[in-house]
């Protein structure tokens, strides 16, 4: 079953239960083989938010780089 792009929790927690569902027939999460299923957990974590885009920064949301000014200037 193809993952969900969608934005919303519930997305996420289809995409989760479709990933631990594939480690648990094949012991493979997308192809990985993780170690035990507390790394499968984390792995399908990563692949469910990376999916939905949460893993990426977008420039408006990041911080600048600029000094700080002095708190007495």
């Amino acid at each position: 079953m193809p993952l969900s792009k969608s934005h919303n929790k519930k997305a996420i927690t289809r995409n989760m239960a479709t990933l631990l569902d594939e480690y648990r027939r094949d012991g493979q999460v997308s192809g990985q083989a993780p170690a035990n299923r507390a790394e499968a957990v984390r792995q399908a974590l990563a692949i469910a938010t990376r999916k939905r885009g949460a893993g990426r920064i977008r420039p408006e949301t990041r911080r600048s780089h600029l000094p700080r000014r002095p708190l007495d200037a």
